[in-house]
């Protein structure tokens, strides 16, 4: 099974001289989380970390019995 992942990549600042030089925030859109980054690395870092989290659990309507 494929989880797929969804995530807000805001990028404030980046040097023309030195492409890995980046400083920003990736915000997890599932669990509301904001993480700030100051480099490729680090943004990558952030984004392989996830995978080792729980799967979210789906949403939709409750089978009939625990509706109430």
């Amino acid at each position: 099974m494929v989880i797929l992942d969804n995530y807000i990549v805001r990028i404030y600042r980046r040097d023309k001289s030195d492409p890995d030089r980046i400083v920003g925030i990736v915000e997890d859109i599932a669990s509301n989380v904001q993480r700030r980054f100051t480099g490729f690395e680090e943004l990558s870092n952030i984004l392989v970390a996830a995978e080792g989290r729980s799967p979210r659990k789906k949403r939709g309507k409750l089978p009939a019995k625990e509706r109430k």
